[in-house]
Protein backbone atom coordinates (compact mmCIF):
# COMPACT_ATOMS: atom_id res chain seq x y z
CA UNK A 1 0.00 0.00 0.00
CA UNK A 2 2.62 2.32 1.06
CA UNK A 3 5.35 1.00 -1.75
CA UNK A 4 8.19 0.17 0.59
CA UNK A 5 9.11 -1.83 3.17
CA UNK A 6 7.24 -1.60 6.52
CA UNK A 7 8.26 -3.62 10.10
CA UNK A 8 5.06 -5.72 10.72
CA UNK A 9 5.19 -7.85 14.23
CA UNK A 10 3.66 -11.19 13.31
CA UNK A 11 3.47 -11.97 17.38
CA UNK A 12 0.45 -9.27 17.98
CA UNK A 13 -1.36 -10.20 15.45
CA UNK A 14 -4.64 -11.85 16.34
CA UNK A 15 -6.60 -12.58 13.37
CA UNK A 16 -5.61 -13.86 10.07
CA UNK A 17 -8.57 -13.92 7.35
CA UNK A 18 -8.46 -15.45 4.06
CA UNK A 19 -9.67 -12.57 1.20
CA UNK A 20 -8.48 -14.68 -1.96
CA UNK A 21 -6.89 -11.26 -3.22
CA UNK A 22 -3.38 -11.71 -4.58
CA UNK A 23 -0.03 -9.72 -4.10
CA UNK A 24 1.63 -9.46 -7.20
CA UNK A 25 4.31 -6.77 -6.43
CA UNK A 26 8.09 -7.50 -6.35
CA UNK A 27 9.86 -5.40 -3.50
CA UNK A 28 13.51 -4.77 -3.64
CA UNK A 29 16.19 -6.16 -2.03
CA UNK A 30 16.36 -6.48 2.37
CA UNK A 31 20.20 -4.54 1.34
CA UNK A 32 17.87 -1.76 -0.62
CA UNK A 33 15.71 -0.76 2.50
CA UNK A 34 18.94 -1.30 4.66
CA UNK A 35 20.77 1.43 2.93
CA UNK A 36 17.69 3.36 2.82
CA UNK A 37 17.65 3.46 6.65
CA UNK A 38 21.18 4.14 6.90
CA UNK A 39 20.77 7.05 4.82
CA UNK A 40 17.85 8.84 6.79
CA UNK A 41 19.56 8.21 10.30
CA UNK A 42 22.86 7.01 11.72
CA UNK A 43 22.48 3.23 11.95
CA UNK A 44 24.95 0.02 12.70
CA UNK A 45 23.93 -2.92 10.59
CA UNK A 46 24.77 -6.02 13.18
CA UNK A 47 24.78 -9.70 12.79
CA UNK A 48 25.46 -12.29 15.56
CA UNK A 49 25.05 -16.24 15.18
CA UNK A 50 23.07 -17.22 18.27
CA UNK A 51 22.69 -20.96 19.69
CA UNK A 52 19.20 -21.83 18.75
CA UNK A 53 18.10 -22.77 22.18
CA UNK A 54 19.11 -18.82 23.46
CA UNK A 55 17.33 -17.00 20.78
CA UNK A 56 13.64 -17.61 22.89
CA UNK A 57 15.30 -15.32 25.00
CA UNK A 58 16.25 -12.74 23.30
CA UNK A 59 12.10 -11.85 23.49
CA UNK A 60 10.73 -8.60 22.98
CA UNK A 61 14.63 -6.62 23.79
CA UNK A 62 15.39 -7.96 20.01
CA UNK A 63 13.06 -5.51 18.63
CA UNK A 64 14.16 -2.65 20.54
CA UNK A 65 17.78 -3.03 20.08
CA UNK A 66 16.98 -3.11 15.56
CA UNK A 67 16.18 -6.78 14.98
CA UNK A 68 15.54 -7.40 10.95
CA UNK A 69 15.42 -11.04 10.26
CA UNK A 70 16.99 -14.26 11.23
CA UNK A 71 17.87 -17.03 9.32
CA UNK A 72 19.88 -20.48 9.77
CA UNK A 73 23.35 -20.68 9.50
CA UNK A 74 25.09 -24.07 10.54
CA UNK A 75 24.40 -24.53 13.99
CA UNK A 76 23.51 -20.91 15.13
CA UNK A 77 20.50 -18.97 14.19
CA UNK A 78 22.05 -15.52 12.27
CA UNK A 79 20.45 -12.20 13.15
CA UNK A 80 20.34 -9.80 11.49
CA UNK A 81 20.10 -6.33 13.33
CA UNK A 82 20.11 -2.38 12.58
CA UNK A 83 20.64 -0.59 15.50
CA UNK A 84 21.31 3.25 16.82
CA UNK A 85 24.04 2.54 18.85
CA UNK A 86 26.49 0.50 19.04
CA UNK A 87 27.05 0.72 22.82
CA UNK A 88 23.58 -0.01 23.53
CA UNK A 89 24.00 -3.18 21.13
CA UNK A 90 27.09 -4.16 23.20
CA UNK A 91 26.02 -3.98 26.44
CA UNK A 92 22.64 -5.99 25.92
CA UNK A 93 24.61 -8.79 23.84
CA UNK A 94 26.64 -9.36 26.82
CA UNK A 95 23.26 -10.65 28.11
CA UNK A 96 23.50 -13.85 25.90
CA UNK A 97 27.02 -13.45 25.10
CA UNK A 98 28.54 -16.34 26.38
CA UNK A 99 26.05 -18.24 23.81
CA UNK A 100 26.50 -16.20 20.45
CA UNK A 101 29.31 -14.54 18.58
CA UNK A 102 29.30 -11.67 16.45
CA UNK A 103 30.21 -11.79 13.07
CA UNK A 104 30.12 -8.10 11.85
CA UNK A 105 30.47 -5.48 12.49
CA UNK A 106 34.37 -6.56 14.08
CA UNK A 107 34.41 -3.31 16.12
CA UNK A 108 31.69 -4.41 18.38
CA UNK A 109 33.96 -7.24 19.79
CA UNK A 110 36.72 -4.67 20.70
CA UNK A 111 33.78 -2.56 22.84
CA UNK A 112 32.30 -6.06 24.60
CA UNK A 113 36.35 -6.83 25.32
CA UNK A 114 36.55 -3.23 27.28
CA UNK A 115 33.54 -3.47 28.90
CA UNK A 116 34.00 -7.17 30.05
CA UNK A 117 37.94 -5.94 31.03
CA UNK A 118 36.42 -3.12 33.24
CA UNK A 119 33.75 -4.97 35.11
CA UNK A 120 36.61 -7.74 35.58
CA UNK A 121 38.73 -5.18 37.14
CA UNK A 122 36.35 -3.32 39.47
CA UNK A 123 35.86 -7.49 40.17
CA UNK A 124 39.29 -7.93 41.44
CA UNK A 125 39.43 -4.59 43.01
CA UNK A 126 36.55 -5.57 45.27
CA UNK A 127 37.81 -8.99 45.79
CA UNK A 128 41.29 -6.85 47.47
CA UNK A 129 39.27 -4.97 49.43
CA UNK A 130 37.72 -7.57 51.23
CA UNK A 131 41.02 -9.53 52.17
Amino acid sequence: MRNDYRNFRTDKITQLKITGETNSKTHPPLQSFISQMSAEREVHKVVIDVEPGIVKYLGEQKYYNGFVKEEKAGDYVRMTFLTGSLMGFSRWFMLYGDHAKIVEPVELNDMISRIAENILKKIEETQLLLT
